[in-house]
C-alpha cells in the first residue's frame, strides 16, 4: 500500500536538511581557522627542527675541522718518517713515539664526533706504522728501519734508540710496505674530509713515487765509492 508525504512531512525535512547544512556551514567555518592553525604549526615546527638540525651540523662540521686542523700535521710527520719524504731526518724515534701519544690521545677522545670510518682508517694507518702490546712499559716499535734514520740524524744519535724499531739495522724497508703506508694515509685523510662534508675527498693526497725510497737502493759507504751493486 502506498503512502504519500504530505505537506506538513515535507516541510518538515526541508527543515531538518536545511539546519543540517547550516550545522554544517557553521561547523565549516569554525574548522577551517583552526585546521590552518594546525597545518601552520605542523609546518613551522618541522621546518625549525629542520633548522636546529642545520645548526648543528654546522656546528659539528666546525669542531671536525678544528679537530683536523690539530690532527693533519702531526699525520703529516708520520707519514714523511715512514716513508723517507719531507722532515723524515729530522723526527728521533723518542719524537715519533710522541707524535703517536699525541694523536691517540686527541683522535680517540674526539671518537664520537666522527664516523667509525675514521677511527677504522686511523687504527689502519698507526697499526702499518707501530707495533703496540709490546712487553710491560715498553714503548710501541717503529715498523721501519733505521739505518738511513742513524746516518742522516742532524744531532746525535743516542744507541738506545735502536731498540724504537722492529727490526735490526740491516733489515730492509721494502716498496711494498711504503706504498701500504702511503695508501693509508691518504685513507685517513679522506675519511677526515668526507667527515666535514666541505669537499669531495680525492684518490691520492700523496704521490706514489715514495714507493722508490724502499732499501732496494742502499748501498754501503764502501760500495757507494766503488759503484758495486
Amino acid at each position: 500500500m502506498t503512502r504519500f508525504i504530505s505537506d506538513l512531512e515535507l516541510t518538515d525535512m526541508q527543515d531538518s536538511t536545511s539546519m543540517f547544512l547550516q550545522i554544517l556551514n557553521a561547523f565549516g567555518a569554525v574548522a577551517t581557522p583552526i585546521v590552518v592553525v594546525i597545518i601552520g604549526w605542523i609546518v613551522s615546527r618541522n621546518l625549525k627542527r629542520l633548522e636546529n638540525q642545520q645548526w648543528r651540523n654546522q656546528e659539528l662540521i666546525k669542531v671536525r675541522l678544528g679537530y683536523y686542523q690539530e690532527l693533519a700535521p702531526s699525520l703529516n710527520d708520520l707519514f714523511c718518517y715512514f716513508t723517507f719524504v719531507g722532515n723524515w731526518k729530522q723526527l728521533s724515534p723518542v719524537d715519533v713515539v710522541s707524535l703517536k701519544r699525541q694523536l691517540d690521545r686527541t683522535l680517540y677522545s674526539a671518537a664520537p664526533l666522527f664516523n667509525s670510518k675514521v677511527i677504522e682508517a686511523y687504527d689502519t694507518f698507526t697499526e702499518l706504522c707501530f707495533q703496540t702490546f709490546n712487553r710491560w712499559g715498553d714503548d710501541a716499535k717503529l715498523r721501519t728501519g733505521f739505518y738511513h734514520r742513524r746516518e742522516h740524524f742532524p744531532g746525535q744519535w743516542m744507541p738506545e734508540w735502536d731498540r724504537y724499531f722492529d727490526r735490526k739495522i740491516d733489515d730492509s724497508v721494502t716498496a711494498v710496505e711504503l706504498e701500504a703506508v702511503r695508501a693509508a694515509y691518504t685513507a685517513i685523510l679522506a675519511a677526515l674530509v668526507g667527515d666535514m662534508d666541505l669537499t669531495r675527498s680525492r684518490t691520492d693526497y700523496a704521490s706514489a713515487a715514495v714507493a722508490a725510497n724502499a732499501d732496494v737502493w742502499r748501498r754501503t759507504p764502501m760500495e757507494d765509492v766503488r759503484g758495486e751493486p
